[in-house]
Parts: structure tokens; sequence; C-alpha cells
């Protein structure tokens, strides 16, 4: 793509599922978009990696969702309860119109996927293009200035330029779009993959000031998470972030812990 002096319905910045999933549907609408993104094609990210029935049914109804299991990613039929000095609750995964399973299929699959759908859809797609600013056309923002991978300035012009770069919007930060509602902090996380860690399903557990979760993805992987309080977490991370870990999922998920 060479996107200088070209002129789009919508700049869409930021490729991963929200911004390359609005590129596909505004360019299945018939508007000529282009789709830029600061990170390499295919970069991985372990954000947004579980995919509950909502998530499932769109991308089977963008014709999306057989890529993903062509991809050997795991059904899960099941999501187990676990709570501690309790009995395990057990929830079987009803099959649906659109979905027999749910998946979380790591971010570097589902990311390219839809990136490559909505560049089939005729999205202009640039990958390792830092956006340094907007592009203010008669009071308005009309587009944005970017650096390229080779260190050429482009300038993309649009009618409308979406800002998907995350929760610390390059995008936002430059037109000082206001802030509508600001959440605390509740919760911190670490996240790791193991393989030969099995799981039945999707299982939370949840302990004393302690929660985990084990998700099965692709390539034989179980994600492992474990979330405290921000406070509990700075305490527990000043012995290394794997004592923390192990401490966590030792309280959360006595059962799996070491």
């Amino acid at each position: 793509m060479s996107p200088v002096d070209d002129k789009y319905d919508a700049v869409i910045v930021g490729a991963r599922i929200a911004g390359a999933s609005t590129a596909l549907l505004l360019a299945r609408a018939g508007a000529r978009v282009a789709l830029l993104d600061r990170s390499a094609y295919g970069s991985d990210t372990v954000s947004t990696h579980v995919l509950m029935r909502a998530g499932v049914l769109q991308l089977s109804r963008w014709g999306v969702l057989d890529q993903v299991v062509r991809a050997g990613t795991p059904p899960v039929r099941n999501t187990i309860f676990h709570y501690a000095g309790h009995d395990s609750a057990h929830v079987t995964i009803r099959p649906s119109p659109g979905v027999t399973a749910l998946y979380a299929p790591r971010r570097h699959l589902i990311d390219t996927m839809l990136v490559d759908a909505a560049a089939d859809a005729g999205v202009d797609v640039s990958h390792r293009v830092r956006v340094t600013g907007p592009v203010i056309s008669g009071g308005r923002v009309g587009g944005v200035r970017a650096i390229s991978a080779d260190g050429r300035d482009l300038e993309v012009r649009g009618r409308i330029v979406v800002g998907a770069d995350g929760a610390r919007s390059e995008v936002a930060k430059a037109v000082r779009a206001p802030v509508i509602r600001r959440g605390a902090t509740a919760s911190a996380f670490l996240y790791r993959y193991y393989a030969d860690f099995p799981v039945a399903g999707y299982e939370w557990a949840y302990g004393r000031g302690a929660a985990a979760g084990m998700i099965p993805t692709n390539d034989g992987l179980t994600c492992v998470f474990v979330a405290t309080t921000p406070e509990r977490m700075r305490l527990l991370r000043r012995d290394g972030s794997e004592t923390a870990f192990r401490t966590l999922l030792d309280l959360a998920a006595p059962e799996h812990g070491w």
C-alpha cells in the first residue's frame, strides 16, 4: 500500500480485533478504508484471549470461524468454576446456530485472520506504520500523518478517523478527545503459557484474595493467568514475577498449583 495523498472514507488506526473487524465491516458495506498499525504483521499479544458465545457468533457470521477451527484451535464445550473449600461447578456449553463450541485462539492468529479478511474485502492495510498526528482540514480531523517502516513521511486522508489503538490511544491523545468515563484499576494480572497443562475446557478458580484462569489454546498450550489486587501484586512481585505467579495460582487453584 502507498497511501500518500489517497482519500478514504475511513482511516482506522490499530489493526487488532477492534480495528480489523471495523475495517472489514466498513469495506463490505462499500466504504474505501485504510487500516494502519504500528506493529508487525502477525505479532502477538495476550489481551482479549477468550471468545465467548457472542464473539464466536460474530466470527461465524463474518466467515472467519472456519479458519479458527482449521488452525487447530481446541473447541471448548465445558466451563468449570472452582471455589476454595467448595465443590466445583460444571457448565456445559450448549450448541446454538453458528456456535457449536467456544474458542480461545492465539492473538497472532485471530488478528491476522481478521486483517486478511479486511484486505480481501478491499481494505488497504499497512503494518509498521507509526501515526504521528492528525491532519486538520476545515477545522476537523481529515486524516493522519504517519511514518512508514522505511522512514517515509505519509499523509493518509479520510472523511473519518477511527482510533482503535488501545486504552492509551495516540489518536485520542492527539485530538484531545474528552474522557467520558474512567474506571479505576481493580485487578492486576500475570500470564503464562504452558505445555502439558491439561484442562477440561475454560476453568476459572477463586481463592481468598486471588483468582486464576486456565484457557486451552493453539499448539497444545494452555494460557494460565492469575489475578489479585494491584497492591498485593506489587508486594508479591518483590520476590519476582515467577514467585508471585506460583503463590497466586496455589491460592486460587491449589489442584493446579505446584
